[in-house]
């Protein structure tokens, strides 16, 4: 099966048209995983503003929709999440409006703050067992359902440096996952837990 990303429909669309663009993912690049090719260039997703600025009009807009489902104390809902980037200004909307500076990761976690604790999104992001590299971002995140005893001893650890680097022992356990994808052993992430909190 492709990677998650790789069947997302993004688009972008300026004055000279509207083209779908390709994501491409690589876990093993420690920096940037994820890079979207577009009129044959491809670009790191923390490129985008120098992409849109050398190889766009200043009319550019990319955008990606997806369903997801939230989980609210009323219960299971379905809403799409739509992403709207353009030149300046990044956002995500749904029920909620989130505008983030940085990369996908920074979208999410601005996201879940405004979910509050009432709500979340049933995807790897938001899942108990999921935690990213020490010193990486979007694209690696890390699935540690193999070992949720061990991880959650970590992840629940009073000392940063343990919820940082001890989960590192586990890697022949861990999976890489999308952030936006799920499976059937996703659970609510509690605030403050793991690394990322």
């Amino acid at each position: 099966m492709p990677p998650f990303w790789a069947q997302l429909p993004v688009e972008v669309r300026d004055s000279r048209g509207c083209e779908r663009a390709r994501i491409h993912c690589n876990s093993q690049d420690v920096y940037e995983a994820y890079r979207i090719e577009l009129r044959g260039v491809v670009f790191d997703f923390d490129e985008i503003e120098e992409f849109f600025a050398k190889h766009l009009e200043d009319d550019a807009r990319l955008t990606w929709s997806l369903e997801v489902d939230v989980l609210s104390s009323t219960g299971w809902s379905t809403c799409t999440l739509r992403a709207a980037i353009t030149a300046e200004t990044r956002t995500l909307l749904s029920r909620w409006h989130v505008d983030w500076e940085g990369g996908f990761e920074d979208a999410l976690a601005d996201l879940r703050v405004a979910l509050g604790e009432d709500e979340t999104v049933r995807s790897c992001f938001f899942c108990k067992w999921s935690d990213y590299e020490p010193s990486t971002s979007t694209g690696h995140l890390g699935c540690f359902r193999a070992v949720k005893a061990e991880y959650e001893a970590i992840a629940t650890s009073e000392d940063a440096r343990t919820r940082k680097y001890a989960k590192e022992r586990f890697h022949a356990e861990r999976i890489w996952v999308d952030e936006l994808n799920v499976c059937d052993e996703f659970e609510r992430r509690p605030s403050g837990f793991g690394y990322r909190g």
